[in-house]
């Protein structure tokens, strides 16, 4: 009973959660959402070569090469 209690009280914050086994036991499962693969913010294409880490968003070498290219474009003709 006193299991119980620590078990609820532990179990309160985000990605855990109590379950009821088959043998009347209860038990705390990990429920963490799975990582999706880092995509590109202009294209959204998935990004090779990265790793699966929290929600970030990065550009391809395709896009992130036509952006400087337009940076470029409108410096050179302001000056």
């Amino acid at each position: 009973m006193i299991l119980v209690k620590i078990m609820k009280i532990s179990v309160r914050r985000k990605g855990w959660k109590i379950v009821k086994t088959p043998g009347a036991r209860k038990s705390i499962h990990r429920t963490d959402k799975r990582i999706s693969k880092d995509s590109c913010a202009a294209c959204g294409s998935e990004l090779s070569g990265s790793r699966r880490i929290r929600p970030n968003k990065e550009m391809c070498p395709s896009c992130a090469r036509q952006v400087q290219k337009n940076k470029v474009r409108i410096y050179a003709q302001k000056g």
